[in-house]
């Protein structure tokens, strides 16, 4: 798919399930949601900087963002 088609895509879906995490933890969170989320480009948006030393990251599937805020359980809001 092309960036615009995937853009398009995410639109369907968006604003979706939000979790909020620290800014420190960028590299890490995006490491597991490339390495635990199916089709992470269609199925995950990532936002950086929406607050104070936050990211947040918004997921299609609720479950998802359940699986990502446990594993990132002290520093993700929701």
């Amino acid at each position: 798919m092309t960036p615009q088609e995937i853009n398009e895509y995410k639109s369907g879906w968006l604003p979706g399930h939000r979790v909020r995490i620290h800014s420190d933890l960028d590299s890490q969170a995006k490491s597991w949601v490339k390495e635990n989320i199916e089709d992470y480009q269609m199925n995950v948006k990532y936002n950086a900087h929406t607050n104070v030393y936050e990211h947040t990251f918004s997921f299609k599937l609720i479950e998802d963002a359940k699986k990502f805020k446990e594993a990132f359980e002290k520093w993700t809001k929701m």
